[in-house]
């Protein structure tokens, strides 16, 4: 048996990871320690988007990198909601000032430097051209 106060101690000093699990055992975060997606966690990360966040890349995102939205070396956790799939093409363009964006409804958003979001072309039609036989 292990003295708790050892663990606190070695705890506090970072020789103890934390690990938070769901209650099924799948990894949600490994805390500030690990710094690369890897295991559960990284397949967590892939799963939470179809296709790539960035806008009109079109590789799936079983082919991608899992990548930390707000950078690792400015804190961002190496969690499930810290994490997004990007090609590594992408992944660079985000260290030139491109980021990406996750709203509270799942939806991803990809912003260039200048502050504006680059999206999906939209095609727009005249309401006579709609049912119009």
């Amino acid at each position: 048996m292990v003295d708790p106060r050892a663990v606190v101690a070695a705890a506090i000093v970072g020789k103890v990871p934390r690990i938070v699990l769901r209650s099924d055992d799948v990894v949600l975060d490994f805390g500030r320690r690990e710094r690369l997606f890897t295991g559960q966690l990284r397949e967590a990360v892939l799963l939470s988007a179809r296709r790539w966040v960035w806008r009109g890349c079109d590789r799936p995102a079983s082919q991608s990198q899992a990548d930390h939205v707000h950078p690792h070396g400015r804190h961002g956790p190496t969690n499930v909601a810290n994490g997004a799939p990007l090609c590594e093409h992408h992944n660079i363009w985000k260290n030139q000032g491109f980021r990406t964006w996750r709203d509270s409804h799942a939806l991803w958003h990809t912003y260039r430097p200048d502050g504006t979001e680059i999206v999906w072309p939209t095609y727009r039609l005249h309401l006579s051209q709609i049912g119009a036989d």
